[in-house]
């Protein structure tokens, strides 16, 4: 295919050739085959700004309720849809929700939507890191310099555009979810949780409803690290090679939004209160425990430089304030 091949916008509506391919449901050799030539293919986005893992998705779900990939109707969203998108996140292993489907189906369904992320969502993370290759966190979730497989479930946290059903189809149905959630990763010595909390927004999307597309519905998802944290509670305990814990990568990551003014201050807020409760709640000891970079407790961490948060710093003051003293 070539990189000028795959990264050229084939349709009117700015898609290049790995949205088509996902939209087709085209088969995971020829996906991987288009983003290993061209990993920036993964992250573009078309018209919309949805990039073809949005569109794998999409498309996984359509498949859910028989929904064909012929091209006049590969895009269309009809309004069902957003009833079809929160149903089929829940994951839930029950065919009989759905008239067309039956045990069967439904595996095979789940089976090759994870064989279709192993195709993509890696060389998402590769794009991601080479738009940034000073960000070691995305370094770190590629895996070590000799080779080795990135961990999926490293890699699906790290991705933005991975919704929270791609996270739970991988926790609940890869073969080696149980052995993921609990590996490290080869540079940084970090589990999926450090990954999954340093979304504090999780998975957003705007999506074009009806044929006209004239209708945008907006998804707005919580972080991922909820179910990571929910299937691996003593994971918010570990610290990384870098003597931080999950609690001090959410800080650093609120701090970071803000910083971009990627969110709406007060969504950003609500969002890092949840989490950091969440993340306390499984381990209220971390508050004493100081950050390996700035060698501060995690109050303190909240204060210093760019994106601090006097409500975040009162908060986690109230929570134990003997470490004023």
């Amino acid at each position: 295919l070539g990189i000028n091949g795959c990264s050229t916008i084939v349709t009117p509506h700015y898609e290049v050739c790995l949205h088509v391919a996902v939209t087709m449901r085209a088969q995971h050799s020829v996906l991987r085959l288009i983003a290993k030539d061209y990993p920036k293919a993964t992250t573009a986005g078309d018209v919309f700004g949805l990039n073809p893992i949005d569109w794998l998705w999409i498309t996984h779900v359509k498949g859910w309720h028989g929904q064909s990939s012929r091209s006049s109707r590969r895009r269309y969203l009809g309004r069902e849809y957003i009833d079809w998108h929160g149903m089929v996140s829940k994951i839930p292993n029950r065919p009989s929700q759905y008239d067309i489907l039956d045990s069967n189906t439904v595996n095979e369904l789940q089976q090759d939507m994870i064989s279709r992320i192993e195709s993509v969502v890696p060389y998402a993370a590769q794009s991601l890191l080479s738009t940034n290759h000073k960000n070691e966190t995305q370094c770190a979730a590629m895996g070590d310099s000799n080779g080795k497989a990135p961990n999926l479930l490293h890699l699906i946290c790290l991705v933005p555009s991975c919704c929270l059903g791609m996270v739970k189809l991988v926790l609940q149905f890869h073969s080696n979810a149980h052995s993921y959630i609990r590996q490290r990763d080869t540079i940084l010595g970090r589990l999926p949780l450090h990954y999954a909390v340093s979304r504090i927004m999780g998975y957003k999307a705007r999506l074009p409803i009806g044929a006209a597309a004239r209708d945008i519905h907006f998804v707005q998802e919580p972080s991922p690290a909820f179910e990571v944290l929910n299937s691996h509670p003593g994971a918010c305990q570990v610290m990384d090679d870098r003597m931080q814990l999950p609690l001090h990568v959410a800080i650093d990551s609120a701090k970071e939004a803000r910083c971009q003014r990627r969110e709406d201050d007060q969504t950003l807020a609500e969002a890092e209160d949840t989490l950091l409760v969440a993340l306390l709640r499984e381990d209220p000891l971390s508050l004493g425990k100081r950050d390996g970079l700035t060698r501060l407790f995690p109050w303190q961490q909240a204060a210093v430089g760019d994106g601090a948060s006097l409500t975040t710093i009162y908060k986690l003051i109230r929570r134990e304030p003997t470490y004023l003293a």
